[in-house]
């Protein structure tokens, strides 16, 4: 009895033995495993750091990055910005106009709103045809032209920070006034005259409505509407212009001009002829044989 009570006690304490062994390499497998854990991550965390010192060393703080984006790239992407503003996002397009050439211009974002729907089609066409880049010391300046001449201005203060105009006759620049006040009066008769052609061009007839004369204007065109419509009966191309004879008389001076489609689809020449009468500075008043 003793000897069977003394086997049994045996096989459990080996069983107990195993046990613990097991038990004991368990815990030195866990514990190497975590050992290794916490060295690479430690050694990530030094690398991280390492890592962030080097870009603080590169770069100054609140140093912003611009990427090399070639002139025609940002020419482009005002472009269609402002297009597509144009056209779906009229408040945008308004806002991005400086208050000064807007109110001139379109007088209110409604203004702006019923321009865009009346020349939707046309606006929706539009596409970059050239462009020229001009750096100044505060501003770079991006001319775009569309396939109908017409040019849109971006002055840029930084990237995508820009204002811009739709032509360059609203907001006269110092360059445009010094050469007129220099020119003889047939010249400023010229040069008038290319802004009524700018003017047809962006089918901007309320600025014309404004500059007929008083007399011409009631007896012919009691409303701005009724003006717009004989416009574009009238001319309903884009046109290049050559400007022939100035003739004068008295105080009244009669351009004639050669207009041509600037697209070259229809060869049809139309003769207009504009009368006119210089005010004082660039002003003016106008009329044209019907």
């Amino acid at each position: 009895m003793d000897s069977k009570y003394l086997k049994i006690m045996m096989v459990i304490i080996g069983i107990l033995i195993v046990v613990l062994i097991l038990i004991i390499t368990i815990l030195n497998i866990y514990s190497k495993s975590n050992g290794e854990e916490e060295n690479i991550n430690f050694s990530n965390m030094i690398n991280n750091t390492n890592n962030t010192e080097q870009q603080k060393k590169k770069y100054k703080t609140n140093e912003i990055l611009r990427l090399n984006i070639d002139d025609r790239t940002m020419c482009l992407n005002y472009f269609q910005d402002l297009k597509t503003n144009l056209l779906y996002n009229t408040k945008e397009a308004y806002n991005y106009m400086t208050e000064e050439y807007r109110q001139k211009r379109f007088g209110t974002e409604e203004g702006l709103l019923q321009y865009v729907n009346s020349n939707i089609t046309e606006l929706a066409q539009i596409k970059l045809e050239k462009y020229q880049v001009n750096n100044n010391d505060d501003y770079t300046e991006y001319v775009c032209m569309d396939q109908y001449e017409n040019l849109y201005i971006f002055k840029e203060t930084s990237v995508m920070q820009y204002t811009v105009t739709l032509d360059t006759y609203t907001l006269e620049e110092e360059e445009f006034n010094s050469t007129y006040n220099n020119s003889d009066e047939a010249m400023k008769v010229k040069m008038n005259s290319d802004k009524i052609i700018q003017m047809m061009n962006r089918r901007d007839y309320k600025t014309i409505y404004n500059l007929l004369n008083g007399t011409f204007k009631n007896n012919y065109f009691k409303t701005e509407e009724e003006f717009e419509k004989y416009m574009k009966e009238k001319y309903p191309l884009h046109y290049k212009a050559e400007f022939a004879n100035t003739e004068n008389e008295g105080n009244t001076y009669i351009q004639e001009i050669n207009l041509t489609d600037i697209t070259e689809q229809d060869e049809e020449i139309k003769q207009m002829t504009i009368i006119m009468q210089l005010k004082e500075g660039t002003n003016f008043e106008m009329s044209f044989e019907i």
